[in-house]
């Protein structure tokens, strides 16, 4: 399954069979869960875990379940005894569909002049480019529900920096109640110009504002300081009366 391509039909469909907010945050829970395991046919999870991630409760998870299962979202099997029930999405995008675009976008490369081999390897690397599982988590749970724009907003970003990189940038935004992903953008772009690579880096980096920022103030301080002695040193002189 390809997860962009799955997103992206997922908000076409939407319109025309519309789902409510728990079974939507449930669906993007499964995906990103499914996404985690590699795409597997079929993958169990238990309620209580499901519970804990989407905030629903078990009545709550139990009709968003039935609603998504009964709009063809997903199919659902219940488990026995106390084993987890099976969860298995709907994939959207058949592998006729896939065929279709590539061999579409095959000819119309063609007779661009793009050759056959550096075709492959560009479709080769842009259907391996998705969004990770725990930056998609780490989003829906700060900034909000992932759209197909910000999950491409997102793929551009992860040949600079890792996945841990972009989580922590997208939890600065949380935290300084900037949740948007133009704030999340932002941060990445700094971080790209700057050379951050790795979560040591970004403390590095810290590290040197917090630096200069106490050196302004240092400096701000020795200012305030000279002024007052001289202030007192002009008293002083009035006081004797020195002209």
């Amino acid at each position: 399954m390809n997860f962009l391509k799955q997103i992206i039909t997922y908000y076409k469909v939407l319109p025309n069979n519309p789902l409510s907010s728990n079974a939507q945050a449930l669906y993007f829970y499964l995906l990103n869960k499914d996404n985690e395991l590699g795409w597997i046919k079929e993958f169990t999870v238990a309620n209580s875990i499901v519970m804990g991630y989407t905030s629903l409760s078990r009545q709550a998870l139990d009709r968003a379940r039935n609603e998504l299962k009964s709009k063809g979202y997903i199919d659902y099997k219940k488990g026995t005894g106390n084993q987890a029930g099976k969860y298995l999405i709907v994939s959207f995008v058949t592998q006729d569909d896939t065929q279709s675009v590539t061999q579409s976008n095959t000819q119309n490369d063609i007779q661009s002049g793009h050759s056959l081999s550096t075709l492959y390897k560009q479709n080769k690397t842009k259907q391996n480019k998705i969004v990770s599982a725990d930056v998609i988590k780490e989003y829906e749970l700060n900034i909000g529900l992932i759209t197909p724009a910000t999950a491409e907003r997102l793929i551009t970003y992860e040949d600079d920096l890792s996945d841990e990189v972009i989580v922590q940038a997208i939890k600065i935004a949380s935290v300084r109640n900037k949740k948007s992903m133009s704030y999340v953008e932002g941060i990445l772009k700094d971080w790209v110009r700057k050379g951050v690579k790795t979560l040591a880096d970004i403390d590095t980096e810290n590290q040197n504002f917090k630096a200069k920022f106490e050196v302004k103030q240092e400096t701000e301080e020795e200012k305030m300081a000279r002024k007052i002695k001289e202030l007192e040193e002009a008293m002083k002189d009035d006081e004797f009366g020195i002209h």
